[in-house]
C-alpha cells in the first residue's frame, strides 16, 4: 500500500516538475565589446544596460565600456548568430525596448527610434514635459512611455505618448489600475510586469528570503489566476543593474531573463504555454 501511495505521489508531482524543466531553455554568450555581448564593469560585476527581444526571437543588447558617453548595440538572431554591431559615440548606454517593429530608448529627454534591421537612428522625439527633474528610470509599456522621477513624496511616474506628449500621472510604475481604481501590481513587493499573454498580465515577483521567482498570471482585477516557481539561481549570477526589470523581456508567448555565468551572459528562455498548460483561452 505504501509503494502504491508513493507511486501516485510521483505521478502527481512529475508533470509539474517536468513542465517547468521543459519550459526553460538556456544559452551562454561571451562578454566582449568587440566580438560578444557589450558590457562594462560596476562593483566588479558585468553590466548590460539594454536588453530586448523582438517578435522573431532576435536579441538586442546595448552597453559598452564607456556607458556614460557612448554605447554599442548588438543584434543576435534567434539562433544566437551575431547580425550587426553599431557604435553610438554620442549616446550613453540605456535600457532598450522593442515595440511595433521599432527599437526604443530614451536619451537626453528624447525618445530615440532605432531600426531593428540595421541599428540606424530613425528619429529623435523630444519629450514635452513640465517636470523639471532627472528621469530615474523608464519603460516603454503597451505603446506608451512611462518615466519615473524623484520627488519629495518619493518616486513619481508620468505617462507619455510615443510622439513625446505628456498624458498625466500614473498610480504605479506601469499605469495599471483595476476597475475600482486600485493597483493591479503590489508596489511593496516590487512586482515587475513583463507583458501580457492572452488576456493576462505576466508578472515576476522575487522572494528574497526563499530566493525564488514567482511567475504570476493576473487578470485585470489583480487576481492571481496561476503561479509558477523558478529558483532564482536558474537565471545565473549577478548582472549588475540599477533596475531589475531591465533584465527581462517578453514576446508573444516567451519570457526572457539574462544573468551572468563567469565571463559570459546567460540567456534564459521560458515558454509560457508549457509553464502554464492549464491556461487554454
Amino acid at each position: 500500500m505504501a509503494n502504491n501511495t508513493l507511486t501516485i505521489l510521483i505521478l502527481i508531482l512529475c508533470p509539474i516538475i517536468f513542465s517547468e524543466n521543459l519550459a526553460i531553455s538556456q544559452k551562454t554568450i561571451q562578454f566582449s565589446n568587440k566580438k560578444g555581448i557589450p558590457f562594462y564593469k560596476a562593483y566588479n560585476d558585468y553590466c548590460v544596460e539594454g536588453f530586448t527581444v523582438d517578435n522573431n526571437g532576435s536579441f538586442y543588447f546595448l552597453s559598452g565600456p564607456d556607458p556614460n558617453h557612448s554605447s554599442i548595440l548588438v543584434k543576435y538572431s534567434e539562433n544566437y548568430k551575431e547580425l550587426y554591431r553599431v557604435n553610438f559615440r554620442d549616446m550613453a548606454a540605456s535600457p532598450l525596448f522593442y515595440y511595433d517593429s521599432m527599437l526604443l530608448r530614451l536619451s537626453n529627454d528624447s525618445i530615440v527610434i532605432i531600426s531593428p534591421v540595421n541599428g540606424s537612428v530613425l528619429n529623435k522625439i523630444p519629450l514635452q514635459t513640465n517636470v523639471h527633474a532627472r528621469v530615474n528610470s523608464y519603460r516603454f509599456f503597451q505603446g506608451n512611455l512611462i518615466c519615473d522621477f524623484g520627488s519629495k513624496y518619493g518616486l513619481k511616474s508620468n505617462l507619455y505618448t510615443l510622439d513625446g506628449k505628456m498624458v498625466g500621472d500614473c498610480k504605479n510604475q506601469y499605469c495599471l489600475t483595476c476597475p475600482n481604481g486600485s493597483s493591479i501590481i503590489d508596489d511593496v513587493s516590487g512586482e515587475i510586469v513583463l507583458g501580457k499573454w492572452k488576456t493576462l498580465f505576466v508578472i515576476d515577483s522575487f522572494c528574497l528570503d526563499k530566493r525564488i521567482d514567482y511567475i504570476l498570471l493576473k487578470d485585470s482585477t489583480g487576481k492571481i489566476i496561476a503561479k509558477s516557481e523558478i529558483l532564482h539561481k536558474t537565471f545565473g549570477g549577478i548582472l549588475y543593474q540599477g533596475f531589475p526589470e531591465n533584465l527581462w523581456s517578453m514576446t508573444d508567448k516567451y519570457i526572457y531573463r539574462i544573468g551572468s555565468e563567469l565571463s559570459s551572459l546567460r540567456i534564459t528562455k521560458i515558454d509560457l504555454e508549457i509553464l502554464f498548460p492549464q491556461i487554454n483561452n
